[in-house]
C-alpha cells in the first residue's frame, strides 16, 4: 500500500471513530423540523413584538408547528434506523459536557446582557466565541461549518449595527434575534452532520 492509500485509510478510520462516538448526534435531519419551527417563532416574535404572543392564533400556530415537527422528527429517526442501524450509547460523559457547555454559555450571555454596552453586542460575542471554540474542538468534521459561522457572528456582533439602524441597542442583543441566529447555525450544522454520517457509512467500492 502506498503512502497515499495509507493516509486515506487512516482518515477513514478516524471518520468511523468519530461517527461511532457521535452516532446519535450526527442524525442531523431529525432535529431540523423542530429547529425550523423554533426559528419561525423567533422571527415572528422579533418582527411583530408582543402583538401575537398569547393570542389564540399564536397558540394554534405553536401547537400545529410543534405537532408537525415531532411527527416529522419521528419519521426521520425511523428512516435513520432503517438505513444506518443503531449503536448503543457510549456513555453519558459526552451529554454531560454538552449540557455543561450550554449552561456556561447561557450564564455568560445573561451576564453580558447586564453590561451597559450598546455599540457592540456582548451577547453575540459570547455566542460567536462559543461557536468558534466548538468548531475548533471538532474541526476535522463539523468545523468546516462552525468556524466560519463563529467568525461571522463575532464580526457581526462587533459592528455598530444598532447605531447604523438608528436603534437603541445592537440587534444581536435582542433575545429573539440572537436565538434565531443560533437556530439557523444549528440547522446548517445539522445538515452537515447528516452529510458526514452518510458519507462515512456509505459502502466503499
Amino acid at each position: 500500500m502506498d503512502t497515499r492509500d495509507d493516509s486515506l485509510t487512516r482518515a477513514r478510520v478516524a471518520d468511523l471513530r468519530f461517527v461511532a462516538a457521535h452516532f446519535e448526534a450526527l442524525q442531523g435531519l431529525a432535529v431540523i423540523p423542530g429547529l425550523v419551527v423554533i426559528t419561525a417563532f423567533f422571527a415572528v416574535s422579533a418582527w411583530a413584538g408582543d402583538r401575537f404572543e398569547g393570542s389564540a392564533a399564536w397558540a394554534l400556530g405553536a401547537g400545529i408547528g410543534i405537532a408537525l415537527a415531532l411527527l416529522m422528527s419521528a419519521v426521520i429517526t425511523r428512516w435513520y434506523r432503517r438505513t444506518y442501524g443503531q449503536l448503543a450509547p457510549s456513555g453519558r460523559g459526552g451529554a454531560i459536557r454538552w449540557v455543561a457547555g450550554v449552561a456556561v454559555v447561557a450564564v455568560l450571555v445573561v451576564v453580558a446582557g447586564t453590561v451597559p454596552v450598546t455599540v457592540v453586542s456582548l451577547e453575540g460575542l459570547v455566542v460567536g466565541v462559543a461557536v468558534l471554540v466548538l468548531g475548533w474542538l471538532v474541526r476535522s468534521s463539523l468545523g468546516i461549518v462552525l468556524l466560519p459561522a463563529g467568525v461571522l457572528i463575532v464580526t457581526t456582533a462587533m459592528l455598530p449595527l444598532g447605531h447604523w439602524l438608528g436603534a437603541d441597542e445592537h440587534p444581536l442583543s435582542h433575545t429573539e434575534v440572537l436565538l434565531g441566529v443560533v437556530c439557523l447555525v444549528w440547522i446548517v450544522v445539522a445538515v452537515r452532520s447528516h452529510i458526514v454520517l452518510a458519507r462515512t457509512l456509505r459502502p466503499q467500492r
